[in-house]
This record gives C-alpha cells, sequence and structure tokens, in this order.
C-alpha cells in the first residue's frame, strides 16, 4: 500500500464472500442470486467487475499464489478457474472414508494447495495438489494435525495437534517439542519467524490476556511481542499481508474493537483508515505493497461496505 487514498464500492447483501489477491491488484467476490452464485472478478485500479463463473453451492474461494487462478471450493470438492483462459475444471473431490479435508493454499508454491486425509493404522497424511490434481504427500504422522507452517523450501517446519490433554507444537523434522498448551486452552501457531526461524504464537502462556508471542527454538522461553496495551481485550486477531507472510497487525476486540501495526508504514495507514471510518467497525485484507481490502460494519450499514 503507497498511499493512504481509498476509494468503495457499495455493500450489497447479496455478496458472500470476497478474496484479494496476493499482489492486491484483483479482487474476486461471489455474489447468490436465489440458488445461483456468480464469481465476479474486479481490477483493483479501475473497480470494473467482469464476470468470470456462474456455479452452485460455492462455499469458498481462494486465489492460488501466482495469481494463475481461483480456487473454488464447495465442501465435497474442489475446482479451478484459470483466470486466462478462464476456462473452470474440476481437480478434487475430498473422500469422505479417508476423512479428506481441505487445508488451504500452498504459499511456496505456485498454484497448488494442500489435503488432509487419514489413512489406515492410526496415520494421517498432509497431500500437496497442483492445479491438475498431480499430489505428491508432504508429511504422514500418528496423530492429526491440527495445524502446521513451513519452511522457505516448502517442507514442514513445524505441526501442531492433540495429544492426550495438551496441544503440542512440534518441530519438524527433528521432531523436538516446541511447546505444549492444555487441551481448551487457544493456542495458535501462526506461521514460522523471521527468516524461517522459530514460530509465531497466540498464547495466553500464564496471562491472563491472550498475546502475540515469538517461540525461536524448542526449549526456550517464548518472547512476548504484544499484548493490549490498555490491558482489557485478548489478542483476537492477526493480520499478514500475503499467505506464510509475517504478521503485521494485531487486533484486540472490545465495545470499539482497536488495530496496532508491528511497523511504521502499516501504523501510518491503520491511522488513515481509522480516521476515515471514526463510527465503524473494520476488517482488514493486508498487503506488503499495493492496496488493503477494508470492511466496514455499522448499525446503518446493513449489508457491510468494502
Amino acid at each position: 500500500m503507497t498511499s493512504s487514498s481509498s476509494r468503495s464500492f457499495l455493500g450489497k447483501a447479496t455478496i458472500q464472500t470476497l478474496a484479494l489477491s496476493p499482489s492486491g491488484r484483483q479482487l474476486a467476490y461471489l455474489q447468490r442470486s436465489g440458488k445461483t452464485q456468480t464469481l465476479w472478478l474486479m481490477e483493483t485500479e479501475t473497480l470494473k467487475p467482469t464476470k468470470a463463473l456462474v456455479t452452485q453451492n460455492v462455499e469458498n474461494i481462494d486465489w492460488a499464489t501466482d495469481e494463475s487462478g481461483i480456487f473454488v471450493e464447495t465442501g465435497q470438492s474442489l475446482a479451478f478457474l484459470d483466470i486466462e483462459s478462464g476456462a473452470s475444471r474440476l481437480i478434487w473431490r475430498l473422500d469422505a472414508d479417508k476423512a479428506q479435508r481441505w487445508m488451504g493454499v500452498d504459499p511456496t508454491r505456485p498454484h497448488h494447495f494442500w489435503v488432509h486425509q487419514d489413512e489406515a493404522a492410526g496415520q494421517y497424511t498432509l497431500l500437496r495438489v497442483d492445479q491438475t490434481g498431480a499430489v505428491a504427500p508432504l508429511l504422514t504422522h500418528p496423530q492429526r494435525l491440527n495445524h502446521f507452517s513451513l519452511d522457505d523450501s516448502g517442507q514442514v517446519a513445524f505441526l501442531k495437534y492433540i495429544e492426550g490433554d495438551k496441544q503440542v507444537i512440534r518441530a519438524q523434522p527433528q521432531g523436538l517439542e516446541g511447546l505444549t498448551c492444555d487441551k481448551f486452552d487457544p493456542c495458535h501457531l501462526l506461521g514460522p519467524g523471521p527468516g524461517g526461524a522459530g514460530f509465531y504464537l497466540q498464547a495466553h502462556l500464564g496471562e491472563d490476556l491472550l498475546g502475540f508471542y515469538l517461540v525461536t527454538q524448542p526449549g526456550v522461553k517464548p518472547t512476548p511481542l504484544h499484548r493490549d496495551p490498555k490491558g482489557m481485550a485478548d489478542l483476537a486477531r492477526v493480520y499478514k499481508p500475503e499467505q506464510g507472510a509475517v504478521p503485521i497487525l494485531l487486533r484486540y476486540d472490545t465495545p470499539r474493537p482497536r488495530t496496532y501495526a508491528l511497523d511504521t508504514e502499516s501504523q501510518a495507514h491503520i491511522r488513515a483508515i481509522e480516521t476515515a471510518l471514526t463510527q465503524h467497525n473494520i476488517t482488514l485484507d493486508p498487503r506488503a505493497s499495493g492496496p488493503w481490502l477494508v470492511t466496514e460494519y455499522g448499525p446503518e450499514l446493513q449489508p457491510p461496505r468494502y
């Protein structure tokens, strides 16, 4: 984001979900009309929408990392919409017998995503799949994975799972235990730390309020990076400019939600947004460079404005 200028297109009650591309140059959004859903593409420079796909039963949309297309998820299957050709094709059906589930887009590969599945004899596998449906097993583990983060080469660096009454975050491939939390306590793995060293964490770690921490290596005490400066609220959300990137914004939910930036440039943008939108609740989808998507909520804004 190179300036604090902003433009909006009015909210529509029929808009279901929006996805800003990794560069911020394009916005995809899904609009419902009866049982039919239309996927629209919009260049953020011109704000001119183009109809891309008419479909049904879509639950979520995600951009490929290289912006060559959009993954369209129905819950039972996954399709890929090629931006250049405009063609869409089915690439994956989730196998209920293997309890397969979509785990998101792979930020270390151009147009890949992850699928988690249950294997026989208590084994669980994480698969990397490309836009053609080609599969490469990424990891097999004796516990069902809740979350994981990758190193710069695209291999699993840390994984999180439930073991007994604990949540365990463990380093791979060394197998060293990085951290444990109570099973029912919020303890969220937020991705790799600076330069791929350690990992970011949203947790209590003995404090009354959820905060933001960096765990540099197994056995080393986590470093607190940020807590609510007013001492009133839990850390509610951590924003990243792109998938897999270093977090830059932290949100604390109080009667009036507050967002703090971890770098000077982002802090300036936050203050400009708050000055322009003083009466309403907002959520953010930031980018390291390029436009941010801001969703504005309020009693007199039904539906929200984007």
